[in-house]
């Protein structure tokens, strides 16, 4: 049984991790030339948060109710950031639009300055599910 626990608190956290990575770059204040378009981003985006989701929906069983708690409020924020910037800045931009400025800033704001504290806290919960949190 502490096996299956463990080999669930490092997928999901992986799997968070690079949900969250890939968040982070799609709402991104910097855009290089040479990096992945907006559209690609997006779909990256998309296809972690999938990748994500199916995994964690059907093992989260595993993890005690305050860690999902948890889990369940960093995913959501994830995703509606990623949804508002979406609408507010990505399609707006697509279509010539004025793009919204505030929308984009809050996305930075909490990739930024939220994100290192939700996973800091994650991190502890997993690590002493696991009994590594020293």
């Amino acid at each position: 049984m502490f096996d299956e626990i463990a080999l669930t608190v490092t997928t999901v956290y992986e799997k968070i991790v690079l949900f969250e990575e890939a968040v982070s770059n799609y709402v991104s204040l910097i855009e290089w030339a040479e990096g992945p378009s907006k559209e690609e981003r997006r779909n990256i985006t998309n296809e972690k948060m999938q990748d994500f989701l199916t995994y964690y929906k059907v093992k989260k069983i595993y993890l005690p109710k305050e860690t999902i708690e948890k889990i369940d409020a960093f995913w959501q924020g994830l995703y509606e950031i990623s949804i508002d910037f979406l609408h507010g800045v990505d399609q707006k931009s697509e279509r010539g639009e004025t793009i919204d400025l505030a929308t984009w800033k809050k996305a930075h704001d909490f990739t930024t300055k939220e994100v290192p504290n939700l996973l800091k806290s994650l991190d502890e919960d997993l690590r002493d599910i696991i009994g590594t949190n020293n």
